[in-house]
């Protein structure tokens, strides 16, 4: 499991007051900056992935599991994943 270093917490000022959207599937990928796919340090077939203000963590074998990692009030613009696998952190445009 994946433990999320960036971004804001939901309860924050970017979600504060309001109720956030349940995310079920994304189609896409923000292609702006270097870097911004890659593989799961531990598991082979886990890739991430930045979606605007989203990090989505995929399954190859499953298109249908995914997880996302939310909290960004901006574009992500740069991640990356611990050596142990266990933690990603995330930055942000401006």
């Amino acid at each position: 499991t994946l433990h999320h270093a960036g971004g804001k917490e939901k309860g924050d000022g970017a979600f504060q007051g309001k109720q956030p959207l349940e995310l079920e599937h994304l189609i896409g990928y923000t292609s702006k900056y270097l870097n911004s796919v890659k593989f799961h340090t531990h598991e082979k077939d886990t890739v991430v992935y930045t979606i605007g203000m989203v990090l989505a963590i995929a399954d190859l074998k499953n298109p249908h599991k995914q997880r996302f990692l939310r909290g960004h009030d901006s574009p992500v613009c740069c991640f990356d994943i611990s050596p142990c696998g266990k933690m990603v952190a995330s930055g942000q445009e401006g």
